[in-house]
């Protein structure tokens, strides 16, 4: 991954850590409107860009994106074309019985239970 790619898709990442770390109001259950339309089998149809562990929030982070996402390999392309998608999964970490994170054959965190999905269209 180029230089450029590994900037864009960092920057995309610390937006979404901002974005969870200050929260925002949020609607009650009984008032939530899906404002942007959740994309079926997001992890089967996009493609995955970034997966990022995070010690200090202990939440693991992946993103996807469509193929028109996907063209932005640089700064200098955004904005995001029209029709872009851009899905951030947020789960927990496995953990052994003592509370060790569990990493896979490859060295990275392995994923638990998915607790939230942040979906941004344009």
């Amino acid at each position: 991954m180029t230089r450029a790619r590994r900037l864009l898709w960092t920057s995309l990442l610390l937006l979404m850590v901002m974005s969870h770390v200050l929260g925002g109001q949020t609607a009650p259950l009984n008032e939530q409107r899906d404002r942007v339309g959740f994309p079926a089998n997001y992890a089967g149809n996009l493609e995955q860009v970034r997966h990022a562990y995070l010690p200090g929030r202990d939440k693991l982070i992946t993103v996807f994106v469509n193929a028109l996402a996907a063209k932005v390999t640089a700064l200098e392309q955004l904005p995001y074309p029209a029709g872009s998608a851009v899905v951030v999964e947020w789960a927990d970490p496995r953990k052994t019985e003592k509370g060790d994170v569990i990493r896979d054959e490859a060295g990275r965190v392995a994923k638990g239970p998915v607790t939230r999905v942040d979906v941004m269209y344009r």
